[in-house]
């Protein structure tokens, strides 16, 4: 059984005229509020038009603790048109019992809705300079618990409001609706309704119609009387000081040619690329039985300026709850390029290694260069009928061993070069992704229009010979038209068609051809190729626009024979042994006690002492290993992992490694410490060990052991595979 309502609304809706009662239409009774307007509720008149509605305190108590409404009704037809209002006529401070007779004459008021409202104003601007700084304001219009539109407040204090409402016509007269206007701080969609800003009401005869617009005017004294003394003081200035704060990043984007112990050597500033930051955050609030997990979320996103710094300066608001719902840990990077309109990720920071990000402080990111998409320049237009394979990736195709009689065949050597762009390798084989790039004479260069590529190799001595048919999408600059939608650059594909590709000739000077690897005539995937690891040689033949041969002066200069090796080493880490026993994966391995110390990260630890051996094998079927370290790493991120096999550190060879250490001889652990009549030649063993003879954390490690192999892309070069075991060292 409903428990009868404290409060109640009651009367009837007649003709003015007649005095006859209305039935069947919608009263709604309203409570007006200093923020949005609270409904008390409704109902439908009955057949002589008698309606009652009944509602409790809770109905219109809200944050400023009403204790009595201010009610008006407003009278609706029952496809929702409103016909008449009582809003001019607000019942402030009402009794729990009201009785309302509303008259409506026979001809009704009419609702149109959709009609265009501009609503001007201006504050003093000395009152903008007391605002906290970095604090932009906002003006709202504002009715039916919405905003109706919105305008800044600009530097000279003006605000223009536009928005579409509706108006009422009545007795041939058309008369507008005036919303309630404040001003407060930029908050997205209704939020300003939330807080507890001073609104103010402009009553319709503020606004005059002007060719089908409404237009008003604030008065001066309305928007002192909102930005006044008292009302900074009391909401704005105590609002912004707990919600708001400055945040102004600073980032510099540098290409580095390598990177190695943080540092970025022969560095430049990148500019034109597209920098996103992400704000890491964990949550204060979640659902119960569920775990917190930590998220990003985009925070700020441009482009870097032509010294490749990007700066941004945002006012950040958060949202006034009794509980924040998260917590900031920090801050991640992300770097990409715009191709054709798409954002190509070229770097993002670690998610174990946040950044802080303070204000007005420039952090650097050092991004290789090998990632990075930058226009080249042409080598220079060749004399006569010239045509030749140039370089793979950075490699020339000069140090690329082209004699089939010696165990180098295919293998690059580039470690004599002296200039600065080719790539430093040493007896070093092709994998993954490879750019194959071309020159050509000035005899020739009006005349290729085509080419293909024929790929050779043998299987068990049988040759195969195949033209490659791998779709090759050419990068160029985007024209200045196409720049806005697809950014700096725009993607073109190039074929095969019939086994032909389009020459990209990089001495072409149309605006649309302005290729940005100039001489770049294949990307290939070695991987694609029929074999993992072997021989290939690449031969280009070039054709004219009829797809006939053209005449070379060197037809050995198109070919070039490259050594594949997509193969992974293999490697593993025995069980770890101790003085008084040894720890598989995942195992405990105990060591005396030594005693504590405070550690990097101010906590206080314990210490053992004792010789850990670890024993561990390590191998390439393909003898091309060319480094290979082993590290005990723990703690934090301050905390340098204990070298086992490094620099000064080579492993033994050992068939018996125990607790008192590896007892075998030493082995390489670089492919320099290998004799040079063994070149290129290195397969690692299956018995190697290293041991260390130290105090230790009291925590958990992972071993991990590091093999490099001698591979290169043209681009970068010695990749390397890790394999780990975790253990725990502990106390006896």
């Amino acid at each position: 059984m409903r428990t009868p309502s404290e409060f109640k609304i009651c009367g009837k809706v007649k003709e003015l005229e007649t005095k006859k009662g209305y039935s069947g239409l919608i009263v709604e009774a309203l409570d007006k509020d200093f923020r949005y307007d609270d409904r008390l509720g409704s109902v439908v008149t009955d057949k002589d038009g008698n309606f009652e509605i009944q509602y409790d305190k809770s109905d219109f108590k809200d944050a400023y603790m009403d204790k009595q409404p201010d009610i008006y009704l407003r009278v609706k037809t029952l496809d929702g048109e409103i016909i008449h209002t009582t809003e001019d006529k607000i019942r402030y401070k009402a009794d729990k019992t009201e009785i309302f007779n509303v008259d409506i004459p026979q001809h009704l008021e009419k609702y149109t809705k959709g009609a265009d409202y501009k609503i001007d104003g201006k504050v003093d601007p000395k009152l903008l300079k007391e605002l906290p700084e970095g604090l932009a304001l906002r003006a709202y219009a504002v009715r039916d618990r919405r905003v109706l539109g919105s305008s800044p407040i600009e530097d000279d204090g003006s605000f223009n409001i536009k928005y579409k409402y509706g108006i009422y016509e009545k007795n041939d007269k058309r008369l507008a609706i005036g919303p309630s206007l404040v001003i407060g701080p930029n908050l997205p969609e209704d939020e300003i309704l939330k807080e507890k800003f001073p609104f103010a009401f402009m009553p319709p005869e503020k606004f005059k119609e002007t060719k089908g617009e409404w237009f008003g005017t604030v008065p001066a004294k309305t928007t002192k009387e909102m930005l006044s003394p008292s009302v900074l003081e009391r909401f704005i200035q105590p609002w912004w000081k707990i919600y708001c704060h400055e945040w102004r990043p600073c980032l510099e984007i540098l290409s580095c040619s390598s990177i190695s112990g943080g540092l970025c050597y022969n560095q430049h500033p990148l500019p034109d690329v597209r920098v996103r930051i992400y704000e890491v955050r964990w949550p204060m609030l979640i659902r119960f039985g569920t775990k917190a997990k930590k998220y990003t979320t985009l925070v700020a996103e441009g482009d870097t300026d032509e010294f490749g710094y990007f700066r941004t300066h945002k006012t950040i608001c958060k949202k006034p709850t009794m509980v924040p719902f998260f917590t900031t840990l920090g801050y991640i990077v992300e770097v990409g390029q715009v191709i054709d309109g798409m954002f190509h990720s070229i770097y993002r920071d670690p998610d174990d290694q946040l950044r802080d990000l303070k204000n007005d402080l420039c952090e650097e990111v050092h991004i290789e260069e090998s990632e990075i998409i930058e226009p080249e320049g042409a080598e220079g237009l060749l004399t006569g009928d010239t045509f030749k394979l140039t370089r793979i990736g950075n490699i020339p195709v000069g140090y690329i061993n082209q004699d089939p009689t010696s165990s180098f065949h295919g293998y690059a050597n580039s470690s004599l070069a002296t200039d600065s762009a080719t790539l430093k390798v040493v007896d070093s084989a092709f994998y993954r992704g490879i750019k194959i790039y071309a020159n050509i004479g000035a005899g020739i260069v009006n005349t290729v229009k085509f080419y293909r590529i024929k790929c050779s190799y043998e299987v068990e001595g049988i040759l195969v010979e195949n033209y490659v048919q791998v779709p090759f999408y050419n990068l160029r600059e985007s024209t200045p038209a196409e720049k806005p939608i697809s950014g700096p650059y725009k993607t073109e594909y190039m074929g095969p068609t019939d086994s032909t590709y389009a020459y990209p000739n990089p001495y072409e000077m149309a605006v649309d051809k302005q290729w940005v690897y100039k001489g770049l005539i294949m990307k290939l995937d070695t991987r694609t190729l029929p074999l993992p690891y072997g021989k290939f040689t690449f031969a280009v033949e070039v054709l004219d626009a009829a797809k006939n041969p053209v005449t070379v002066d060197d037809p050995d200069d198109l070919a070039c024979t490259i050594l594949v090796d997509n193969t992974p080493p293999t490697g593993a880490i025995a069980d770890i042994i101790g003085p008084s026993g040894s720890a598989a994966a995942c195992g405990f391995l105990k060591l005396p006690d030594f005693g504590t110390y405070t550690a990097c990260d101010g906590n206080t630890r314990k210490q053992v002492n004792g010789r850990i051996t670890v024993p561990f094998s390590a191998q390439d079927e393909h003898d091309n290993i060319y480094k290979l370290t082993l590290g005990a790493h723990f703690g934090d991120v301050c905390d340098a992992p204990v070298t086992l096999v490094g620099p000064g550190q080579p492993p033994e060879i050992s068939m018996t490694p125990g607790a008192t250490g590896c007892g075998g001889t030493s082995e390489y652990r670089i492919y320099s410490d290998v004799p040079a009549v063994q070149h290129p030649n290195w397969d690692g063993d299956e018995d190697y060990c290293a041991s260390k003879d130290k105090v230790w954390d009291e925590c958990a490690y992972q071993f991990r052991l590091t093999i490099h192999k001698r591979l290169t892309n043209g681009e970068i070069k010695y990749p390397w595979w890790n394999f780990t075991k975790h253990i725990t060292i502990t106390h006896l």
